[in-house]
Formats: C-alpha cells, sequence, structure tokens
C-alpha cells in the first residue's frame, strides 16, 4: 500500500515537470520569432505649413456669407393655406413673378359678392336717375304756365319738392355705388394679395413651405427666401476690444473652414456704425455670452470660391498700429 503511494506521487510530479519544460519551450519559441523579425518601416508625417497671412498685423472674426443684398424673407400677407409653389431653389426670378399662391376660395366669393352688390347699387342709381328725370320734366311744365288757375300753387311746390327729392335720391345712389365699387376694389386686392410676388430680381436661396401648409400665422416662418448671389457679402464680426483697431477701407483676406489652402481677398463695402451683440457662439469655455462685436462687410464674386449663403468662413483683418498715445 505505501509503495503504490509513492508510486502514484512520483507519476503525478513527472506530469507536472513535463507541463512546465512545455509552457517554457513555447515561451522561448516566442520570443525567438519576435527578435528575428524585421522592424516594421518608420511612416515619415509630413506636417503641411500654414496658410502664409499678407498682413503684419491683423485681427481674425468669424463670418457669414450673405446675398449682395442680404436675404429677402418673403412672408405671407395674411394667414393662410398655401395651394401652390411657382419656384424652386436656385430659380432666378424677376421682380413681379408669381413666387407661392394662398387658397383664394374665400377671396372668390368675396369678389363675387362684392361684385353682385355693386350691379344692385348700379341698378337702383339707373332707376333713380329715371324717376328724377321724370321729376325734372314735371316741375318744367308746371313753371311755364303762367296761369294760377291752370297750376295752383301748391302744385308748383310739390312739383318742386318731388324733385329735390329725386337728385337727393340719385345721389345717395350715387354714393353708394361708389362704396360698392370701392368695396369690390379692396376684396380684388386682398385677392391679389394671396398671389405673392418676387419684390426683386434674385435666386431663390430657401423653400420652406409646401402646398397644404398653413402659412402666415403668428410664429410661422417665411416660405421663401430670396437674395442675389451673383456678388457675395461676407459680414464679419470682430470683438469690441479689437474695434478700435479697425479702419474704414481695410484690407481682408477670407479662409475656409475644412481647407485652409482656399483663400481669397476680399472688397471693402462699409462699416456697420452699430455694435450689436453677438449672435454666433463658438461654445468655447472662455467665451463670454455677452460680447459685443463690429460688424465688417466685404464682398467677393460668387464663382471665386465655393460658397454657400449662410456657410461661416473664417477672416483676418489688417490693423493699423497706433501707439500708447493712441495718435
Amino acid at each position: 500500500m505505501r509503495t503504490s503511494i509513492l508510486a502514484r506521487a512520483r507519476s503525478i510530479g513527472s506530469r507536472h515537470v513535463l507541463h512546465a519544460l512545455a509552457i517554457g519551450g513555447t515561451l522561448t519559441a516566442l520570443l525567438v520569432s519576435f527578435s528575428s523579425s524585421p522592424a516594421a518601416p518608420s511612416v515619415a508625417v509630413r506636417s503641411s505649413p500654414p496658410p502664409a497671412i499678407p498682413f503684419r498685423d491683423y485681427v481674425s472674426g468669424a463670418a457669414l456669407i450673405e446675398s449682395a443684398n442680404q436675404d429677402v424673407m418673403i412672408a405671407a400677407p395674411t394667414a393662410g393655406v398655401l395651394s401652390a409653389m411657382h419656384v424652386r431653389v436656385g430659380d432666378a426670378v424677376k421682380a413681379g413673378d408669381p413666387l407661392f399662391t394662398l387658397d383664394q376660395r374665400s377671396s372668390h366669393a368675396e369678389v363675387a359678392t362684392r361684385s353682385a352688390a355693386l350691379a344692385v347699387a348700379r341698378a337702383e342709381l339707373v332707376e333713380l336717375q329715371e324717376s328724377a328725370s321724370k321729376a325734372t320734366l314735371d316741375e318744367q311744365r308746371v313753371s311755364t304756365i303762367d296761369d294760377p288757375r291752370a297750376v295752383s300753387d301748391e302744385e308748383r311746390t310739390s312739383r318742386r319738392s318731388a324733385l329735390r327729392m329725386a337728385q337727393a335720391q340719385v345721389a345717395t345712389a350715387s354714393a353708394k355705388v361708389l362704396a360698392r365699387a370701392a368695396e369690390l376694389e379692396a376684396a380684388l386686392v386682398s385677392q391679389n394679395e394671396r398671389v405673392v410676388r418676387a419684390p426683386m430680381n434674385g435666386t431663390v436661396l430657401n423653400v420652406s413651405a409646401r402646398p397644404g401648409e398653413a402659412v402666415g400665422g403668428t410664429g410661422s416662418s417665411a416660405p421663401v427666401r430670396l437674395g442675389r448671389v451673383d456678388r457675395l457679402h461676407v459680414r464679419v464680426d470682430i470683438d469690441e476690444n479689437d474695434a478700435w483697431r479697425i479702419r474704414a477701407g481695410t484690407r481682408a483676406r477670407l479662409i475656409m473652414r475644412g481647407n485652409d489652402r482656399l483663400m481669397a481677398d476680399l472688397q471693402y463695402e462699409y462699416t456697420e456704425r452699430y455694435v450689436r451683440p453677438k449672435m454666433s457662439l463658438t461654445g468655447a469655455s472662455t467665451e463670454r455670452v455677452d460680447t459685443r462685436v463690429l460688424q465688417l462687410v466685404y464682398s467677393l464674386p460668387s464663382d471665386r470660391l465655393p460658397l454657400y449663403v449662410g456657410q461661416q468662413v473664417d477672416v483676418i483683418v489688417e490693423i493699423v498700429k497706433h501707439n500708447a498715445e493712441g495718435q
């Protein structure tokens, strides 16, 4: 019994030794293979130099691309349901071209009602004018008879009163015709207002409504955005702390976001004479939400760079050095 226990112990010990030797051999083989494998080739990373700044002293600001005359929001003059949209994004329109139409059923009914009322008023006027003509003849007939035995004074007075009354009725009916005509004109104007037309030559930049949607109500957006894109304006925000550095006519250069190699020199247009609260925030933790900015407006041809109205870009603006006395 004692002999069998010792033999079993020796067998278990020898198996553990064999397992340890196998693991050691595997690790040795792995180390040899890694040490003998060739080193991975190094990849040279080329860093492109930053774009050259053409100005010695400058400030930078975020800018927004606008149409040349700023965007014109074409709103509905009254609340209603859009029945037809006559333009698409990118269409070139001329002043007076229809852009969209509101539902006109109620306006058509109003025009028909006013037209009928005007016809009735005109018929009444014609009838009263006939009565006035008869009263005029009657009055003239009795006024030519001098014999008091043929026509009494009471008859003469009665005929004169009838003529004056007929003339007053004609005047009232004439005024009524004018009033009905004015009502019809107002109804026609209201009907024409439901066909909204372009106030100027331009390009359709955005269409935000579809037939069947309600427009013109409180809080609703303009269905069509219109602007001129033959030349683009670039509105630059300059921090109010740097506003004193800016002079009218100063040079500027646009740098495209996402590709700083796309740049273009800008033409100065004008400077806003009002420092306004900053509307476009970057989200930086150091940015103050009460920042006010001076806005400079530059321009460039629309085919100079692939730019779109509403796009944000960066602009560097040349500044003039001032001494400590501000001279």
